[in-house]
């Protein structure tokens, strides 16, 4: 992924700064852990909330507000 995939040309610099610390969020490596249903709430690790996701059979997305 390029330093700054995002510059000034593609968009005002107040979006593209915030954009560009989340592509680097999101370009960290993860761990994956299979599970059989949604855990409870004091299951899900929410130190490196981005950097652990759970692959739940049948849920296509669930959505963790951690802040």
């Amino acid at each position: 992924m390029p330093d700054n995939p995002i510059t000034d040309n593609h968009m005002p610099k107040r979006f593209s700064e915030i954009i560009n610390e989340e592509l680097k969020i999101f370009g960290r490596e993860v761990s994956i852990t299979e599970r059989n249903k949604i855990p409870e709430t004091n299951e899900i690790p929410i130190q490196e909330p981005s950097s652990h996701w759970f692959k739940i059979k049948s849920v296509i997305c669930v959505v963790v507000d951690t802040e």
